[in-house]
């Protein structure tokens, strides 16, 4: 639509210049092909000027519609219909049989068997062994034993020393000036303050440090050695008489009994139950399938042009003003 709508004004300008008189026609004056020799010049053709204007001009546009179609569909419906049909049905008839089995026995049987019996018999032995003594023992060892004693130290101590010292000091003090006064020209005498330097004798105290002995009691420990009694653990052989049980197999004859596991055939009647099929009819229901024209309506989608109305410029030549 938007190339539509550029392409329109240069379609009608090309029409309009393909359509156009000759360009003398615009450069004509009233009095036909007669020229006075005056204006010889200006009966060359007239030149003309393009010019755009606005044209209402009829545009399409596409647009998508729905509408409800008729249509014609087929629809598959279910019927009920008996049939009868034929089975296999199974049957379970009882049947007695005869069967032999091996039945298990157990008899008592005595059986005779020689063992090693374990037979304990007391023994004395004489042993040795190592009995833990506390034995007492003298030993020396060193003990260190405190003692006081006194001794002089030093200790350093600040003793002030003064002296005079001469300081400038700034005193200020009034002096008499002798001035004239302009209005009258008298004199007078004035007094204005003065600043002046002067030495006064100050004391300053200074610190010496000087060392000075003084007794304090100290404790000196010394070593001394010494005689003590201990406990001194010695390992003494000593002779023991202890008794224990030797061991001692002897064979021993016992009889004993045990279950002997014999088998025995033996027959018995069991009932058992035989399948056999039989054939059946029985009638069933089923649903069959038929198919069934149906009419309805469909939805569908279609698309149309719709005209509308729209303003464009359009070149248009227009003569230029004469010169005359």
């Amino acid at each position: 639509m938007k190339r539509l709508l550029m392409t329109a004004p240069l379609l009608a300008l090309s029409v309009l210049l393909l359509s156009t008189p000759d360009a003398n026609a615009f450069g004509r004056r009233k009095h036909g092909n007669d020229c006075a020799p005056e204006c010889a010049p200006s009966c060359a053709p007239a030149p003309f000027n393009v010019t755009w204007v606005e044209q209402e001009v009829t545009s399409y546009r596409t647009e998508w519609r729905t509408r409800e179609v008729p249509v014609e569909v087929m629809v598959q419906t279910w019927t009920p219909k008996k049939e009868t049909i034929t089975e296999m049905v199974q049957t379970w008839t009882p049947k007695k049989e005869t069967v032999t089995e091996m039945v298990q026995t157990w008899a008592p049987q005595k059986r005779t068997i020689t063992e090693m019996v374990q037979t304990w018999t007391p023994k004395r032995e004489t042993i040795t062994e190592q009995v833990a003594t506390w034995v007492p023992e003298k030993v020396n060892r060193t003990v260190w034993r405190p003692e006081y004693v006194q001794e002089t130290q030093y200790r350093v101590v600040c003793r002030p020393v003064t002296s005079v010292v001469n300081r400038p000091v700034t005193r200020c003090r009034m002096v008499s000036v002798c001035c004239v006064d302009p209005c009258t020209g008298c004199a007078y005498t004035s007094c204005r303050p003065e600043s002046y330097v002067e030495n006064v004798a100050t004391t300053v105290v200074n610190y010496v440090q000087e060392r000075q002995p003084y007794q304090v009691t100290v404790c000196r420990p010394r070593a001394v050695t010494e005689q003590v009694e201990v406990q001194v653990c010695k390992w003494v052989a000593k002779p023991r008489v202890i008794e224990t049980q030797v061991c001692s197999w002897t064979p021993k004859t016992r009889e004993y009994e045990v279950q002997v596991c014999s088998w025995t055939p033996r027959s018995r009647v069991i009932e058992t139950q035989v399948c056999s099929w039989t054939p059946k009819t029985r009638e069933i229901e089923v649903q069959v399938a038929s198919w069934v024209a149906k009419k309805t309506t469909r939805t569908e989608s279609f698309c149309v042009s719709v005209p509308y109305k729209t303003t464009v410029k359009v070149p248009v030549c227009v003569p230029a003003p004469s010169c005359y």
